[in-house]
Formats: structure tokens, C-alpha cells, sequence
């Protein structure tokens, strides 16, 4: 925590004498498409203080002070003749005079980074604290107190950025392709920061996660295997204690204050519908979350800047491929719609995901970019597709039907590309997929065969792949066997799993492969044949081939007749690339019986090989 951060959270007051004690960003490139660069002063004493630039190239064209004298904001235009170096400013007041600098860097270099993501790719996702520790050192280093505490649900556990490059070989011999981990902006080390989602310093990797070099080092390791590496970023709110709350930069960079604001009522309904409610739309809009995490202000024109400007700098300082973004609803779409823009700007080929919880496909595909709802195109390019992850465990749990999903999928048509969708079954936000699925690990087995059968770019959420259990947060945030000193198991390993963990890893990684090696699974559309009482079958298809997926999801034997007029010719034999079975087709259809809590994936006998 830098010195200004503390003096707001302990409540001392300021000292009169001209300080600097932060600057934000601490680096920027020369011919960067973001120009000019915001400068964010922070410190004491700064009433009526300017910024002089005394850097050829780079000139200071307008700038404020808050009332508070906490913080200067100015905006410095890089200009052509800029040179990589130390670019440095005199800060000078009624108080005295300082200096501020950041460096400027060569020009971004982008081989092999900034790649984005498609339906070649599959996500898996990892809280940090709780899946691997590679680093010892860092679990004490703190600015409270000492090691952590395993036992307690919502304090550290000590998993870090290390733990995570350590384990990427056991990724990819999983199958995935991309990672993707929960913030790790710096937090206030408070019980439940352990999350990443109170940030108290949007520019400061969190210290017992580790450093800005192990940051580079996962995602250069994960570049070398292939990989590639999604950052969890947050632009709705901060942390309780970010020293923004005690002192904003301006009058309106946060929508209230701790003493009034208005909280959220997580109502995305409002937004979607012309005839919403103003006032539920305003606060979910302008709604502190939980009403205690401090809500930024995108119209704030300063505090857009600030933000468009954090997320560029992540992206060109660590080379990653993609952004999760947190709460999108939340955030106005008209910001959004500015921050792609930036972002494709200055990385063409990066890819935005967006979190949209919503229930409903209307809800969720509202959000997404290529279409201009009320005038406006989000540019969001991807979004979680939450409608169809609660429909599949609803199916495969019992609790839903099979015509669930279907309408479900009928519904693609809102949506501007739904291979530009992520389903799932579980997250860091949800029950665990198999506590939802009734602690049934054949039901798990089904449910990550559907997901790696539908249309989209798949996503698991770590310990999955071994069905690991959990109930509400943070139960469901539970600690990876074999990820920490001690561990009675290794989860990482064949040999530390139980039987039912091995046969659930083997089966999801057997679909990995499977949906890699076939493009009818991974890419082009999606037709619901059969969703009839346990019953679900669909065909997809791409490129030429098609494939057939069917599911019984009851405890009995059923049998299945699926018309296939107009797909597979008369006279076709199916094999199930499961079970090797095979299944003749005629009179234009198939039929074939399925065994309790069996799927079939069919491909025509020359097709159902993995290649």
C-alpha cells in the first residue's frame, strides 16, 4: 500500500508540505494509439499546483487539482519525437516543489501475444489464492499480519501466480487451452480480499500473489505451451479502502459516498426494457455492490480515461490474449462501447469477455456488441452464457427438463454470434457443478460432455475436472488437493485421485480432445432433434461434417429414434466416438437405445475418429 493509500484508510491528516507519493500509470509506449496519457498525481499538499513537463516530446495540455489537494490530474501528449526513457514532470505549488516520472517504453511488441480467443479454445478458471502455492515466501509478506490461515473459508490460503505457472503442463495435458484467473490487482489484505475483487491499487499486482515479473513469467510460460492467458479485470467499483473513498480525484469520479449512496439491486431487467422503472434502472447502474464496494463513475469523463487507460496498460505490459470483464451490466453501455473501441484500437485480434448473470438469453444477449441495441454497440465480443449452464445442470440434475435447454438454444437467434458464447456449468460464482448435479459424478461426466458438445468456447472452473464439491461462497472456493504443502492428496495426479476423480478427469479429457479433433463440435450450428422426457439430441454441424449427441439422463434404459432426414443418408452407419457402438441409419432416421446416464457422440464411420 503506497503512502497516500494509508493515510486515508488510518484517517491521518495530511501534511501541508507538497508531496508526491504515486503516479499512475507508472509507464506508457511511444506510439501508442492511447494519446494523451492521463497522469494521476497523488500525494499531499497539491492545492494549486501544476505539472510541468520537462521531457522533450511530451507536453502537459490541461490538468486540475481535486479540493482536497490529494491528487493532480493531468493529461500528457506523447508526441512523435518522444523517445523511450524517463519521462519526468516538476510538480510546483503554493507548498513547495517535487517530481513525478513514468517511463516511456519502445513501441508494444505483439509476436505472439494479444491473440484473443475462438472455438478452438477452451477456458479454465482459477481463483489463485486457493489453487496452487508456488512461492512460500510471499504468504507472510504482508501489511498485516503473518502466514495464513487455511482454515478459515474467507481469509488467504496462500496460492499465488507461481503455483499457477507450475501447473500449467498439467493443463495442457488436461486439454485447455486458456487460462483464465480472478484479479490480482493489489487488495487491502483484509479476511475476504482473497478474491481479488476490492482492489485498493489498479496499477499494483496484489504481494502475496506474488510480482509483476511472476505475472509475465505465467504468461510467457503459458505462450511457449501453446496457451493462452485471460486477466479478470474489474472497472464497476473498488475496494472499500481504495484511498478514492476518503478522497476522490474529482467531485463525480464515484457515483456517492460511504455516508449516501444508493445500493445495488442487481436489476439488468431495467436496462433491458424501454418502460423500466428510472429509479431501479439508476441504482443498478449507480448502486454501491453489497452496498459497501464504492461504484465508479464512467460518465465521469476523468474517470472513463482512467479506466479505458488501466485495462490498456495490463494488456501491453503482461502480452495477454484476453479480458474477463466483471459485472458489464453494471457499467454503461455507452462506456463500453468506448472501451472496445480502445481496446481493437491498439489490438485488433484482442477478445473482451463479458459477465452478464443473467437468467434469460433476452437479458444476456442484450449486451453483447455487433448489433446496436438503443443506439448503441457494446463491442463486447463475448459473453458467458449463463441461460445455458443453468438449463444443463437443471437437465442433468433432474430439477429441469431436456426441453429446457432446447428452448434455451432456440433462442440463439437474439444473439449477434453464439460461437462467440462461453457455456459452463459451474464458477466461482455458483454451487459447485457436481453439488448442484446431487453430488452425482455420472451426472457431472454428462453435464461436461454437453458442454464440450455445444456451440461456443467452453469453460471449467477449477477442480471440476475431479469433481470437487461445494456449496455457496465461499464453500464452492474450496482449496485444489495437492495444490499446497501438506496435502493428503494430490489432485494433480492419477495416483492421488480416487477412482471417481480419475474416471471424471479421464472423461473430460477424452472430450477435450474430442471436440480439438472434430470442427462439427467446436464451430457451426446447432440442431435440437429430440428433447423429450430424459431425452436431449442435436446435431452439429461445420465445414462438412455433423455429428449426433445424444443424452439419457433418467436411471433407466431408453430407447431413442431420431429423425435425420436431410443429414445422414440412408444406408450410413454412426459410430459413437464414447463407446465405439454404431448405429445404421434408414427409412431416414436412427434408432438405438441408451443406457442409464449414457451419451453418444455419432459421427459417419469415416468421421468419428479423433485426427
Amino acid at each position: 500500500m503506497n503512502l497516500l493509500a494509508a493515510a486515508c484508510v488510518t484517517g491521518a491528516a495530511a501534511p501541508q508540505q507538497l508531496a508526491v507519493t504515486s503516479v499512475d500509470p507508472p509507464s506508457w509506449w511511444v506510439g501508442h494509439s492511447w494519446n494523451p496519457v492521463q497522469v494521476l498525481v497523488g500525494g499531499s499538499g497539491l492545492s494549486g499546483a501544476r505539472l510541468v513537463s520537462t521531457t522533450p516530446g511530451v507536453t502537459v495540455e490541461r490538468q486540475r487539482v481535486n479540493d482536497a489537494g490529494t491528487y493532480l490530474l493531468a493529461y500528457a501528449r506523447i508526441g512523435a519525437d518522444a523517445r523511450p526513457g524517463r519521462a519526468t514532470f516538476r510538480v510546483e505549488g503554493p507548498r513547495g516543489t517535487a517530481t513525478a516520472a513514468l517511463d516511456l517504453l519502445a513501441p508494444v511488441a505483439r509476436e505472439g501475444r494479444f491473440r484473443g480467443l475462438d472455438t478452438t479454445d477452451v477456458v479454465y478458471l482459477i481463483m489463485p489464492d486457493r489453487f496452487a502455492d508456488g512461492d512460500p515466501s510471499n504468504n507472510g509478506q504482508t501489511e498485516v499480519d503473518g502466514l495464513p490461515v487455511r482454515s478459515r473459508p474467507r481469509g488467504y490460503h496462500g496460492g499465488d501466480l507461481k503455483g499457477i505457472t507450475k501447473r500449467l503442463p498439467y493443463l495442457a495435458e488436461l486439454g485447455v487451452t486458456t487460462v483464465w484467473f480472478t484479479p490480482i490487482y493489489d487488495n487491502d489484505d483484509a479476511e475476504a480480499d482473497y478474491h481479488g475483487y476490492h482492489a485498493t491499487d489498479f496499477y499494483a499486482v496484489e504481494e502475496r500473489f506474488g510480482t509483476m515479473a511472476d505475472l509475465r513469467e505465467l504468461v510467457e510460460t503459458a505462450h511457449r505451451l501453446g496457451m493462452k492467458v485471460m486477466q479478470d479485470q474489474v472497472a464497476n467499483h473498488t475496494g472499500p479502502t481504495h484511498p478514492w473513498i476518503a478522497s476522490p480525484p474529482t467531485p463525480t469520479w464515484l457515483n456517492g459516498t460511504p455516508e449516501e449512496h444508493l445500493d445495488n439491486p442487481y436489476k439488468i431487467e431495467s436496462l433491458i426494457t424501454p418502460d423500466g422503472d428510472p429509479a431501479v434502472r439508476r441504482a443498478t447502474l449507480e448502486g454501491w455492490f453489497a452496498n459497501r464496494l464504492p461504484d465508479l463513475n464512467q460518465n465521469d469523463p476523468d474517470a472513463a480515461h482512467y479506466l479505458i487507460q488501466n485495462s490498456l496498460w495490463w494488456i501491453g505490459a503482461t502480452g495477454i490474449d484476453a479480458i474477463r470483464q466483471d459485472t458489464l451490466p453494471y457499467a454503461p453501455r455507452s462506456y463500453w462501447a468506448a472501451w472496445t473501441k480502445a481496446v481493437e484500437a491498439e489490438h485488433p485480434r484482442f477478445t473482451i469477455l463479458g459477465e452478464v448473470f443473467g437468467y434469460t438469453p433476452e437479458a444476456v444477449s442484450f449486451f453483447q456488441g455487433g448489433v446496436a441495441r438503443d443506439g448503441i454497440d457494446t463491442g463486447v465480443d463475448q459473453l458467458f452464457d449463463f441461460p445455458l449452464g443453468f438449463a444443463i445442470v437443471g437437465y442433468f440434475s433432474r430439477r429441469g427438463t431436456a426441453d429446457e435447454v432446447a428452448k434455451v438454444l432456440a433462442s440463439d437467434r437474439l444473439y449477434a454470434s453464439t460461437s462467440a458464447l462461453v457455456p459452463f456449468v459451474g464458477n466461482h460464482d455458483t454451487q459447485r457443478a457436481i453439488t448442484l448435479l446431487n453430488g452425482d459424478p455420472k451426472a457431472l461426466r454428462l453435464a461436461h460432455v454437453a458442454v464440450m458438445t455445444m456451440r461456443g468456447i467452453p469453460q471449467i472452473y477449477y477442480g471440476d475436472e475431479i469433481g470437487m464439491p461445494g456449496g455457496g461462497d465461499p464453500d464452492n472456493r474450496r482449496d485444489f488437493p495437492g495444490g499446497f504443502a501438506g496435502d493428503p492428496r494430490n489432485g494433480f495426479t492419477a495416483e492421488g485421485r480416487t477412482e471417481q476423480q480419475q474416471l471424471t478427469f479421464e472423461n473430460l479429457k477424452r472430450m477435450l480432445a474430442l471436440r480439438k479433433a472434430h470442427p462439427a463440435l467446436r464451430a457451426g450450428t446447432t440442431r435440437v432433434l429430440v428433447a423429450a422426457g430424459p431425452v436431449l439430441a442435436y446435431l452439429r454441424e461445420a465445414e462438412g461434417e455433423r455429428a449426433l449427441v445424444a443424452f439419457n439422463s433418467s436411471d433407466v434404459e431408453v430407447a431413442v429414434e431420431v429423425d435425420l432426414a436431410g443429414t445422414f443418408p440412408d444406408g450410413a452407419t454412426l459410430g459413437d466416438a464414447l463407446s465405439g457402438m454404431t448405429v445404421p441409419v434408414g427409412g431416414g432416421k436412427a434408432t438405438f437405445r441408451l443406457g442409464p446416464q449414457s451419451a453418444v457422440v455419432l459421427f459417419s464411420s469415416h468421421q468419428n475418429r479423433p485426427r
